[in-house]
């Protein structure tokens, strides 16, 4: 099984990462729902903050969600390998490709240009 959690993923329980997240969300004036039981280093949480730094443009934040965000790549080789051509092997190699993109368009400083 795997566990779509920046702390579960690396087997560091609460930690650092958490924290972390929590600070990047305050920095784009986000904040987890009292009904929402995910903790913010949950994938769901990461992605939704990447994209808020997008649209806010957001640069830094971006970079920073990029770096936080450097254990999904072998989340997402994981999952494909498990799952294959099932619905989450997709959507990983999919998640793959797209967050590829986004890293090689604004987590480069290209968007100074």
């Amino acid at each position: 099984t795997l566990f779509p959690y920046t702390t579960l993923f690396r087997s560091r329980l609460y930690d650092a990462p958490m924290a972390r997240m929590q600070q990047l969300l305050q920095t784009l004036g986000m904040a987890l729902a009292q009904t929402n039981h995910e903790p913010p280093d949950h994938l769901a949480v990461q992605l939704a903050a990447l994209a808020q730094a997008l649209r806010q443009e957001c640069w830094a934040t971006v970079q920073a969600l990029l770096v936080e965000m450097d254990w999904v790549a072998p989340f997402c080789r994981a999952m494909a390998r498990l799952d294959g051509e099932g619905y989450y092997g997709v959507m990983a190699e999919v998640l793959s490709a797209v967050l590829g993109r986004v890293s090689i368009g604004y987590g480069t400083g290209q968007e100074e240009r």
